[in-house]
């Protein structure tokens, strides 16, 4: 037999009823499922923490390093000063810098040798300014290192040029090294283009980030500590001293496999059950990028497995309190809940049956004012009948192809109306895209039909470049309707090459104007130089003047179009309009450009074929009358071969032994060392490798500027020069009597300089 109840007793008896079966049976639910929850809560939260406290040591961390940086880029810029300028300007920002970052050990930079001395030509050596706190006062260092060679790691760090952190290490902080502190290292380099000048670096304590760590503690977790590890699994800050620079464990889990040091180089967070210890732990790991390098630190947090349970029992008993309350409070609430629902839902539920039957009519409207939420129901189950009366209009202006018609959305979640929207949109996509479509295929069509017909003009005067480029400029003009054009062709068979105006039409006559136009002149040697299209809306006042029969007028647009055959200018087309011209028009007229410039070229090599077949035939005949010269002139040539093999002989006799009693050196036109033989290369005491490339004047030690530009203003204009000059030959100076001669080319021009020198030394000793 089936009860019937009142909608509110129904709401009382059932929903109480029900309440308490589902609360009884989630009890037992709860202390199975909550209890994992909670734990997954707790280690996420963990997780969360750790994250926050690396962000707050990545903060610094990159701070620090934005000042290496800062440094590093600062310095690059200032090399347009003067030599003391500029020292001077480093020491002040060394000093400012240093004094403004208490926590900086040492601020010190290494500069190339070769950067800073132009004198200095080996690749290594370097000079080094430091900055360090001794007895509370800063301390200035200047020193000059690596001359015979960097060590391993600078030489490293040179060869990656890029900002680096060191593996941390302890030093000696105070005076007498004996207070030893964990520091590391930040190194930005110096880079000039892509080319490396030196580095700056800071060494700083990690006393304030043990600070930091050592501080952090987890709220209402006993046990719970922070620790900091380095990119090579060194502790670099921990509650316990003693652990500080020595290696995380490899493996504190229980799985075999496990390998921390290749988890800390992915750069990812992680987590992990330490369960090798007195005690189980939960251990939350966070990357710390270190600036612009490829390094992380990790930042971790351990906390006792027993203080997260103990949490998450505790959190159990709050959670079964609040639910027995609830549900007190719950039966009280759907009591008197009931009493006010059951009334005026049965008018609202009547409605929402025609409503779901389609009916939408504004006499559905319900007026009730009960002052509560089924008064808001009724409220909105009007507004749902109102606005779906307005979607119902919209959508039949849209049925009828009025697709301007618009409909108000006041609520980004309403779908339907939303739907309705972009359907009118997608419609007026279409619609838009379809005209487009058509205008489109109108303009290639348009384009195509110019390329077509020009093709045959091409095909009918291939033979003469001047009714060539009448008959398209006229096919141009007419298609284009423009007033006004000339074709431009490059003639480059006399001694400069400039470009002719072969046709030029005006209001459809053929115009005899003859112009001749320099490469690089005016618009259209511009174009042609260039190789590009110009387009001018706004061309200078006497520029082009149509004169008609009513009167005088400018044109406002011109358009210029190189005719290009493999990217080789074989001229120009000129079209002058009273009216703009569209982008697919200037499109077509490159096109037609493009099939112009290979027609050109073909007339072009045609008319030399002809050319060089009649050239051809006269050279053939000259042949024959040459022949019989050459046959007199090859019995004289081999005379006259013998005696030069003669002079080479004495010739190589004559410079080998040159090479044996002299010192022999080639030098380029501008004074630089190109080549020596043994004897100079014995005399200086250093490989030929090492002094290529010096400058004359230069092997006494020092040059005099003056002299030197003296002596080679002589040799350029082709003097010779004989002088004496004293050399550095080891420990002591030779004195030489040299001899520069320019030596000429084919050309007639001085190309290098031959010198030769005869040792005096016991000359001047006399």
């Amino acid at each position: 037999m089936k009860i019937k109840l009142r909608l509110r007793h129904k709401i009382q008896f059932i929903i109480i009823s029900l309440s308490v079966l589902v609360f009884t049976g989630a009890i037992g639910y709860i202390a199975f499922k909550d209890r994992q929850s909670s734990y997954e809560n707790q280690t996420r939260l963990i997780e969360a923490q750790t994250e926050k406290h690396a962000n707050q040591l990545k903060v610094l961390i990159n701070e620090d390093f934005a000042v290496v940086r800062t440094l590093a880029l600062a310095f690059k810029t200032y090399k347009f000063l003067e030599t003391d300028q500029y020292q001077k300007l480093v020491n002040q920002i060394y000093d400012h810098v240093f004094q403004g970052n208490p926590e900086f050990y040492q601020l010190w930079d290494s500069w190339e040798l070769n950067v800073v001395d132009s004198t200095w030509n080996r690749p290594t050596g370097r000079i080094t300014n430091t900055r360090l706190r001794e007895k509370g006062e800063m301390k200035r260092l200047v020193d000059i290192r690596s001359l015979d060679g960097d060590n391993k790691y600078y030489a490293k760090d040179k060869a990656l040029a890029r900002e680096l952190i060191s593996e941390i290490y302890a030093d000696a902080f105070s005076e007498q090294k004996a207070d030893k502190k964990i520091m590391t290292t930040y190194e930005a380099p110096i880079m000039d283009q892509k080319k490396f000048v030196g580095l700056i670096g800071v060494d700083v304590t990690l006393d304030r980030f043990q600070e930091i760590v050592s501080g952090i503690q987890l709220e209402d977790l006993e046990g719970s500590y922070a620790f900091l590890i380095s990119h090579n699994g060194k502790y670099a800050g921990h509650p316990e001293n003693d652990k500080l620079n020595t290696f995380i464990p490899k493996n504190p889990t229980s799985n075999p496999d496990f390998n921390i040091y290749q988890k800390i180089k992915l750069g990812k967070p992680f987590s992990i059950v330490n369960d090798r210890g007195q005690e189980e732990r939960f251990v939350s790991y966070f990357p710390i990028k270190i600036s612009r390098t490829d390094t992380y630190w990790y930042l971790g947090i351990t906390v006792p497995r027993e203080s997260i349970i103990q949490q998450v029992n505790e959190n159990l008993y709050v959670s079964f309190i609040v639910g027995i309350v609830g549900l007190i409070l719950l039966g009280i609430v759907i009591y008197f809940v009931s009493i006010n629902i059951s009334r005026p839902v049965q008018s609202v539920t009547k409605q929402l049956n025609k409503l779901s039957r389609g009916e939408i009519k504004t006499s559905n409207k319900l007026k009730l004012e009960t002052g509560d939420e089924i008064e808001e129901m009724a409220e909105a189950l009007n507004q749902t009948i109102e606005k779906l009366n307005q979607k119902n209009q919209f959508a039949k202006h849209l049925g009828r192809g009025d697709l301007d018609q618009e409909l108000t959305i006041e609520d980004k979640e309403d779908e339907l109306g939303l739907s309705l929207v972009e359907m009118r949109e997608n419609l007026q996509k279409a619609r838009k895209e379809q005209q487009e479509r058509q205008k489109e295929d109108e303009i290639n069509n348009w384009i195509n039909q110019a390329i077509t017909e020009t093709s045959d003009i091409f095909r009918k005067h291939n033979q003469n470049i001047k009714n060539l480029t009448f008959s398209t400029l006229q096919y141009l003009l007419d298609y284009l309707n423009v007033s006004q054009g000339g074709i431009y062709v490059k003639n480059d068979e006399e001694d400069e090459v400039f470009y002719e105006l072969i046709s030029a039409i005006a209001y459809g006559r053929d115009k005899l104007i003859e112009k001749k136009i320099k490469n690089e002149e005016g618009l259209v040697g511009r174009c042609a130089y260039e190789g590009l299209t110009v387009y001018m809306t706004e061309i200078p006042e006497e520029y082009v003047n149509i004169k008609t029969g009513l009167g005088d007028a400018n044109p406002r647009t011109i358009l210029l179009v190189p005719i290009k055959n493999n990217e080789e200018v074989l001229g120009v087309i000129e079209l002058i309009s009273f009216n703009e011209f569209a982008d697919y028009q200037i499109k077509m007229v490159e096109q037609i450009g493009g099939n112009l410039a290979a027609t050109i070229a073909n007339v072009r090599i045609n008319q030399k074929t002809e050319k060089l077949l009649h050239r051809s035939q006269k050279q053939t005949d000259e042949l024959a009358q040459q022949e019989q010269e050459m046959r007199q002139n090859v019995e004289e040539m081999k005379a006259t071969q013998e005696e030069a093999q003669q002079r080479q002989h004495e010739m190589t006799a004559l410079h080998e032994a040159v090479n044996d009693i002299a010192y022999v050196a080639e030098f380029d036109m501008d004074g630089h060392l190109i080549d020596m033989n043994k004897n100079l290369e014995v005399l200086l005491a250093k490989p030929k490798d090492q002094v290529i490339g010096m400058q004359q004047g230069s092997f006494a030690g020092t040059v005099d500027q003056e002299a030197f530009e003296e002596t080679w203003e002589q040799l350029r204009a082709g003097e010779s020069i004989t002088k004496e000059q004293k050399i550095k030959s080891g420990n002591a100076y030779v004195w030489l009597l040299e001899t520069y001669k320019p030596v000429i080319n084919a050309e007639g021009e001085p190309y290098k300089v031959v010198n030769i020198g005869i040792d005096i030394t016991h000359t001047k000793k006399k």
